[in-house]
């Protein structure tokens, strides 16, 4: 039996899928809210428990008969004022870690982020041997939770948790436009044209599911594997999907001055409406970034393969049709 969290999410439910095809008997934790859509054709096949992690009793009972265990639920949020919300990643870990010690657990899975690594020098390939540089003017709340959040699985492998890491990228596919990457995909199909200087890294949710899988199979402990396919500038990226949705108009680069311009407008406005900030410090700190991340280490421990990163944006754009801007 694997017990996972983060089953409904977008991630989640693509890990789900892959267990399944391979037999696997899966217990998933969901909230009385939470949405199935995900999983609606093979939600019978999963049996599933409500409640919460941070209930330590509660998930204490929840761990009869598990042998391993997939933490994939996370909150992913870029907003300001987040920071309180965000630290949940942090309690929540520490809870299934704790409880996870105390039973004959054979494998915890963190699903974490490459956030969590932090930032590199000009010019450096990262790869996991990178450390984090504890600076909170250069990573955002979100990275910062990711990152403790994963100290406490690594507090847990010292205290004798079979616990193993993957940090993917941002992770691509056909989502929901509220979740996840649906929304820089949303900002696209929607005929916003601005861009910013910089990159991003990429990967194939379908790999991220077999990614783990792969590593669930084989048993691999005590180790973390970045999972991403390659980088795209913003303007290769936006280019990309406007040209498989035949969206018109140009394409207007944005730099730091105007943004933060905007920024301050944005501020304004929300003094006298209260309507949210769409412009955080996050996104003008990443302006002009050009991270470049490794993959070498899974590929080579598990002789995988990732997608070309034009299949996956093809397969991306012509399936996301079929969510609703509401979903």
């Amino acid at each position: 039996m694997i017990f996972i969290t983060g089953a409904t999410g977008f991630v989640g439910s693509y890990i789900c899928r892959a267990l399944l095809l391979r037999g696997e008997k899966l217990r998933c934790l969901k909230r009385p809210t939470s949405s199935m859509a995900l999983l609606e054709d093979v939600q019978h096949l999963i049996e599933w428990v409500e409640g919460s992690i941070n209930d330590i009793l509660w998930l204490d009972e929840q761990m009869q008969g598990v042998e391993k265990i997939i933490h994939a639920a996370a909150m992913v949020s870029f907003d300001e004022g987040q920071k309180e919300a965000l630290d949940q990643n942090i309690e929540l870990t520490k809870n299934l870690v704790n409880v996870a010690l105390s039973k004959p657990i054979k494998q915890f899975l963190q699903v974490s982020s490459i956030a969590a690594i932090g930032q590199a020098a000009k010019g450096e390939v990262i790869s996991e041997k990178h450390h984090w540089e504890n600076s909170m003017q250069n990573v955002s709340d979100y990275a910062y939770s990711k990152h403790q959040a994963e100290m406490e699985v690594w507090r847990g492998i010292h205290e004798s948790l079979p616990g193993v890491i993957v940090n993917p990228s941002v992770v691509l596919g056909p989502c929901p436009f509220q979740q996840s990457t649906g929304k820089l995909l949303s900002y696209i199909k929607e005929g916003n044209t601005y861009y910013t200087d910089g990159s991003i890294s990429l990967v194939d949710v379908r790999d991220v599911a077999e990614a783990v899988v792969g590593l669930i199979e084989n048993n691999t402990v005590g180790e973390r594997f970045i999972l991403n396919a390659g980088e795209l500038t913003y303007l290769q990226f936006f280019s990309s999907l406007r040209a498989h949705w035949q969206l018109k108009g140009r394409l207007k680069q944005v730099g730091k001055t105007t943004l933060s311009a905007a920024r301050f407008l944005e501020g304004t406005t929300q003094f006298f409406t209260d309507k949210k900030r769409q412009i955080s410090q996050d996104i003008i700190r990443q302006v002009g970034q050009h991270s470049v991340y490794s993959s070498e280490k899974i590929e080579q421990h598990l002789d995988f393969h990732f997608r070309p990163l034009a299949e996956t944006i093809a397969w991306t754009c012509a399936s996301i049709s079929s969510f609703d801007k509401t979903f």
